[in-house]
């Protein structure tokens, strides 16, 4: 599912991020991307529905970071499961971009390290 709001572009994907799906993900979003308006500033992507990420989805995450910073917007992650946080900080991904709970939390934890 891809949402385009005034200001937030909004992806929940529907199934795991794990290799045999990541291109279905991929072309969703990135279609989505493409045709939101400019003025968006946040890509937030609700990992709810994903109980497993492996290392094609982790690429993925970080292919979509990547994207939404080199046009100059931000990224988060939001409902990450507690076991799928860990193998996210693993890859020290939460030093990117917020990675939380929902949106409040995820940026709360991207103000405190700025902050820190």
């Amino acid at each position: 599912m891809f949402q385009i709001g005034a200001a937030e572009l909004f992806s929940m994907p529907e199934q795991n991020l794990v290799f045999r799906n990541i291109d279905r993900v991929r072309q969703e979003v990135m279609s989505g991307i493409d045709s939101a308006p400019q003025e968006w500033e946040l890509l937030v992507v609700d990992l709810t529905n994903v109980h497993s990420v492996d290392v094609r989805g982790i690429q993925l995450i970080t292919e979509f970071y990547k994207v939404t910073r080199d046009v100059g917007k931000k990224f988060m992650l939001i409902n990450v499961r507690e076991d799928l946080l860990c193998y996210l900080q693993l890859f020290r991904l939460h030093t990117k971009f917020p990675i939380g709970l929902n949106k409040t939390s995820a940026q709360l934890k991207a103000e405190g390290s700025h902050n820190a």
